[in-house]
């Protein structure tokens, strides 16, 4: 986004008018707070990626997260090194905050001898002593040797899961001038949270994939979906709220932010991309399950780890749980497996992994392969850069604009025929092509022509393509595509003209008559997508064109001092009293007599 576009004015002009629900994303209270282009967090997923996909994010606009959980502190060290020196964006680093389990001998004796007589002799898997399964590196909390770690690289974004670490522990990150954020599965997790200061609260709804961030209960059935939650949450705490849970697409996205959330965080999408290192089996498993959501299906389920996490129903889920008080505490449970896991996957089975798939994975899919050809940067186009270049006598070759007509409808009507007015109106100073001008006009043009008929509406397109859109040529060398820069203050060549708009500046214009304002303002929305950037659909309190209030021109009518012009109305006021005004003539003319 420009620079000019970081401010968000709306004119004087403006304070009648009504907004009208837009599709666009507005909030961009996570991107001013994470320093991102995008309010859109790559979800942390701790065994299915490391640093290439939080790099392969961050560059792209959005926040690019890495999963330390499940790293040793040596591991998250190259792998935050690897960031740092690949990726000059924001990234987030994420951490556990789960208490470290004492071990319940006989508990897990149960569980092992469970495991054995249903699989061990299935698979001819030999158990070591129950005491020998021990909490290795992986899934270890938040702790001072990590945060010795993070002392050389201070990271701009640190996210918890399971709560927050212990205040000294928090303390040190907050010094570090890192933002904090943590997730939160019910409204009082999210109190709780901002009570500890955290800068953004993640509101994970129950369709989210993978471990479920509860800390203060361990009660499933409190548990809700995110579009029950979200909105409460918002309305309870004051600082920004970001979505995730079953968000994968653009309409998902602005559900989302219409009910308040500042950002989204996605985790599921992403797990088919070409940097993720999702195993073979899981990648299958979720193909199978976005083709043929029928034949399974997603659940909540502590069989295997031993905390809530929702993930693919396999055999292992089917037939031990989903939810058992039998298994050993979080992470301890899911070392029994890892026998049972390592067989399965060499027989190319996914029975007894931990297969993490939100409940929406109708927008998992791979990554396309980046177009090598050289693409030219929409700046280029969009940009508005020094002065307005109008004198096209100076320039020639300029193409000729392909928007040759300004108004449509019942052009002509008279000002009292149309008493309704909508807007669309600039949210960003940009410039924007005549084609897309001409493109706006006849998209919302055709819609109200076939529901509102051609006499009961006039369209007006309010902004003229007057500046001359000048462009330099791509050069590619061994790949390096770049824009060429040449002399300083180079002409380029002409492309086509552009309309510079400002923040709040009127681009289309549709008066009609009360009953057709629906169909004026669904005409507009449609008109939004033949530009680049944000727009808003205004509904007017003036009436028509005209200056005036509907009660204003009510009244000057009565009063017999508003006349027709054209789509427009003039008012006529009052100059005192006619008598007076003919005395005062008479006075006049009988001094001039009196001199001559």
């Amino acid at each position: 986004m420009h620079a000019n576009n970081k401010k968000y004015l709306l004119s004087s002009e403006f304070s009648d008018f009504t907004i009208m629900p837009q599709r666009s994303i507005t909030t961009t209270l996570i991107s001013k707070l994470f320093g991102i282009q995008y309010p859109l967090i790559q979800a942390p997923m701790a065994g299915i990626q490391k640093s290439a996909m939080a790099i392969a994010v961050s560059e792209s606009g959005a926040l690019g997260s890495l999963p330390c959980a499940m790293l040793t502190p040596e591991e998250t060290r190259n792998e935050i090194t690897t960031i740092t020196k690949s990726c000059s964006k924001p990234y987030n680093v994420n951490f556990f905050c789960h208490q470290e389990p004492t071990p319940d001998w006989e508990k897990e004796e149960k569980w092992r001898r469970k495991l054995e007589s249903k699989y061990y002799n299935e698979f001819q898997i030999k158990h070591n002593d129950e005491k020998s399964v021990v909490i290795g590196p992986n899934r270890t909390p938040f702790n001072e040797q990590i945060a010795d770690i993070l002392d050389e690289f201070k990271p701009p974004i640190v996210s918890f899961h399971f709560g927050l670490p212990p205040p000294e522990l928090l303390s040190r990150v907050r010094r570090w001038n890192s933002k904090i954020i943590s997730s939160a599965t019910t409204v009082e997790e999210a109190l709780w949270l901002e009570s500890q200061g955290v800068d953004a609260i993640i509101a994970q709804g129950s369709e989210a994939g993978g471990h479920r961030g509860m800390f203060k209960t361990s009660d499933v059935s409190t548990q809700m979906g995110l579009f029950a939650l979200l909105p409460q949450i918002v309305k309870s705490v004051k600082v920004p709220v970001i979505a995730t849970g079953g968000i994968v697409d653009a309409a998902t996205v602005a559900a989302a932010m219409k009910l308040g959330a500042s950002g989204v965080q996605v985790g599921t999408a992403f797990m088919l991309c070409h940097e993720a290192t999702t195993s073979k089996v899981h990648r299958e498993a979720l193909d199978d399950y976005k083709n043929h959501p029928y034949s399974t299906h997603t659940v909540i389920q502590n069989v295997l780890t031993g905390k809530p996490a929702r993930g693919i129903v396999n055999r292992v889920v089917r037939e031990m749980g989903p939810l058992s008080d039998e298994v050993p505490a979080f992470p301890r449970a899911s070392h029994f497996l890892t026998a049972l896991r390592a067989k399965a996957e060499s027989m190319g089975s996914s029975d007894f992994s931990p297969i993490w798939s939100g409940q929406n994975a109708s927008g998992c899919k791979p990554s396309k392969q980046r177009i090598k050809m050289g693409r030219r940067p929409a700046r280029c186009y969009r940009w508005q850069k020094g002065k307005p270049y109008i004198k096209s006598r100076f320039c020639r070759g300029v193409p000729d604009p392909k928007i040759r007509i300004y108004d449509a409808g019942r052009k002509k009507a008279d000002y009292t025929l149309f008493g309704s007015c909508v807007h669309l109106v600039s949210d960003e100073k940009e410039q924007i092509t005549n084609e897309a001008l001409e493109a706006a006009r006849i998209a919302a043009n055709k819609y109200m022509l076939k529901y509102a008929n051609k006499d009961n509406f006039h369209l007006r397109i309010r902004v003229h393509p007057y500046h001359v859109l000048r462009i330099n040529k791509m050069l590619s060398c061994a790949g390096a595509d770049r824009l060429q820069t040449g002399m300083r203050g180079a002409f380029g060549k002409p492309l086509g003209t552009t309309a510079r708009v400002e923040i709040g500046q009127i681009l289309i214009s549709i008066r009609t008559k009360d009953a057709f304002v629906k169909t004026a303002c669904e005409a507009l929305r449609r008109a939004k997508f033949k530009f680049p950037g944000r727009q808003k659909v205004l509904v007017s309190r003036k009436y028509g064109f005209t200056d005036y209030t509907p009660e204003q021109v009510a009244k000057l009518q009565a009063n017999k001092e508003i006349i027709s012009k054209g789509v427009h109305a003039k008012h006529i006021s009052s100059r005192g009293s006619l008598q007076l005004w003919y005395q005062n003539k008479l006075v006049a003319l009988t001094q001039k007599a009196e001199t001559a």
